[in-house]
């Protein structure tokens, strides 16, 4: 396995991704000892090295979803919980590091299709999308971390490396870290950080982006919503004429594209008579990808609900389904390509994800970080002349996807706006 190859592939994205400026904010306090650093370019993947790489992901999204998914509203972003977990893997090795590639995907694969969609949006200074790394280090004699492993974030990853007392100001701080890179949305990261946390890898992203035709006020109408129990309850529903329309052997729906057209909503009605987490569990990452990548163009009328999702996850549990085990136990983990505390060994002990999605008349705004903690112990569109009607009044699935890779960056549920 070429290790090198796959940090740079998982680092590209958010090394290449802008910064939001902190300017205005409070100063953090923590003693910084990396802001990052400019990544190099890097060849473009082939179109089928692409398809797969997008597969890859996609198979990754969904079966984080259908570890997650509750028969409540879901709202999650892959690439932050990868990114954030990859930035761990980084430094596993062994045992614990065969687990995590397993569950997060082929990084050899991988490493050829992230930074070409790394540099595809370096290139777009106005792009919606916006993601950052930092990670942040216990002050103190107890935390040895490899100069390796902290050249590796910095270079690769683009990230901003702090040392902190791992106090009330840290939390502070990093709540104010990930306030500002997600424009404000997601506020209030941590409530406090364990007493025996040493080191957390956090990631960031935001999107913020208008829709490529706005709805004007007579495309708003009140309508019902009902859930899969039968309640029904009033909402607005926004209507507008698609034209890409994305099917399945039990679910149809369309996508909407944003104002630059490189990113789109997309929707998934599951058909009457199966139920959202029927839906869910029949899906795979190729079933994901051909779904988004094999639209077909007609003429689509189609009314969105208005509707804000919120959510926190703790994926420690998730992640020991679904495979990734020997990262979370202090006698098995193995990340000496990280360092050690105070001669002992370094584990996993939480892996928090938060997400913030709104979405209007004018367009939708997202925001997801994620942090995972570190204790030590022992498309082409075919033409056709079809026509439907879908209205999303019921439970239904969705996404905000990047349509020049394919890749989902937000996935969700909406089970009752």
């Amino acid at each position: 396995m070429k290790r090198k190859t796959w940090i740079r592939m998982l680092a590209g994205i958010l090394a290449a991704a802008e910064l939001f400026s902190l300017s205005g904010c409070r100063t953090i306090k923590a003693k910084p000892l990396s802001t990052g650093s400019a990544m190099t370019d890097t060849d473009p993947a082939s179109p089928d090295t692409l398809q797969d790489g997008a597969v890859t992901i996609a198979g990754f999204s969904v079966r984080l979803l259908q570890q997650t998914f509750s028969e409540k509203n879901t709202l999650l972003s892959p690439l932050s919980v990868l990114y954030a977990m990859t930035m761990a893997a980084n430094g596993a090795e062994g045992e614990t590091f065969a687990q995590m590639e397993s569950t997060l995907g082929d990084m050899e694969l991988l490493s050829s299709v992230l930074p070409s969609v790394a540099c595809s949006l370096a290139s777009d200074k106005d792009s919606p999308l916006h993601m950052a790394n930092s990670l942040w280090l216990r002050d103190g004699e107890g935390l040895t971390v490899r100069q390796e492993y902290l050249d590796k974030m910095r270079v690769f990853y683009d990230a901003a490396i702090y040392q902190a007392p791992f106090d009330r100001t840290t939390t502070d701080d990093i709540n104010q870290w990930v306030s500002g890179q997600t424009g404000e949305m997601i506020e209030n990261m941590l409530d406090s950080i364990s007493e025996d946390a040493v080191m957390l890898l956090i990631n960031a992203v935001s999107f913020d982006a208008d829709w490529k035709k706005a709805y004007a006020d007579e495309d708003v109408q009140k309508g019902f919503f009902t859930a899969e129990n039968g309640t029904r309850q009033e909402i607005s529903l926004m209507y507008s004429e698609e034209t890409a329309y994305l099917s399945c052997e039990n679910a149809e729906g369309f996508r909407k594209p944003y104002k630059n057209s490189r990113y789109a909503f997309a929707a998934l009605l599951p058909d009457e008579g199966v139920s959202m987490a029927e839906f869910i569990a029949s899906l795979d990452g190729e079933k994901l990808a051909d779904i988004l990548q094999g639209s077909t163009s007609g003429i689509i009328h189609a009314a969105i609900p208005k509707f804000t999702a919120n959510s926190s996850l703790e994926l420690t549990g998730t992640f020991k389904k679904m495979g990734i085990t020997n990262a979370f136990e202090p006698n098995l983990a193995d990340f000496g390509g990280i360092g050690s505390y105070g001669g002992a060994p370094l584990y996993i002990t939480s892996v928090l994800h938060k997400t913030h999605l709104e979405l209007d008349e004018t367009g939708t705004k997202a925001a997801a970080a994620s942090v995972v903690e570190m204790g030590s112990g022992a498309a082409t569109e075919s033409s056709g002349t079809l026509k439907r009607t879908i209205i999303l009044d019921r439970p239904f699935l969705y996404m905000i996807v990047d349509t020049y890779s394919g890749i989902p960056i937000f996935i969700g549920v909406c089970m009752e706006p």
